[in-house]
């Protein structure tokens, strides 16, 4: 909070500013939204196709978009939280709380995946095995991932356009 020097309307117009990138930064809630839905749906198809094929190659991808789709659920909570306007406890708003969300995700990203491929790793190490078939099956949720990917990508493009107020990327 600003010294006790500053004046009522120094402190509000800094609250004001502060909070304002905040704001603008998190109108597009589609985006995500079409982010974590695209990384379900491929986590449910790569979960199908370690059903069909018995792959472990399949299940640790699964496990991968089951973690893509916890980080973008975890982003979620964070623009809502950095949403929140100003109070007594948090006079220039809430906006940085994305910060701590957006730590999260990376710390559950790092963690997940690094824990997942020891596993597999001492696992394949322990026990080699060849898998053999599933080329169709994997060709099919490739497609899919792409499609699916695709439609979040234009939705992104789509929900940020409008907030670039005609400069460039």
């Amino acid at each position: 909070m600003p010294g006790p020097n500053v004046s009522k309307a120094q402190r509000e117009q800094a609250r004001r500013l502060a909070t304002q990138g905040f704001r603008t930064a998190y109108l597009c809630y589609n985006d995500r939204l079409a982010a974590m839905v695209a990384n379900l749906g491929i986590a449910v198809a790569k979960f199908i196709g370690f059903l069909l094929t018995s792959s472990a190659a399949m299940l640790a991808e699964s496990v991968h978009s089951v973690a893509d789709t916890t980080n973008q659920v975890l982003l979620l909570v964070g623009g809502k939280k950095a949403r929140k306007p100003a109070d007594a406890t948090h006079p220039y708003g809430y906006g940085r709380e994305q910060y701590v969300w957006a730590g999260l995700v990376s710390l559950l990203l790092f963690g997940m995946g690094g824990v997942f491929a020891l596993y597999e790793g001492i696992h394949k190490v322990a026990s080699p095995s060849h898998e053999e078939g599933g080329f169709v099956v994997a060709i099919v949720i490739l497609v899919a991932a792409v499609g699916l990917e695709s439609w979040s990508l234009l939705t992104a493009v789509r929900e940020t356009r409008p907030h670039l107020a005609g400069r460039t990327w």
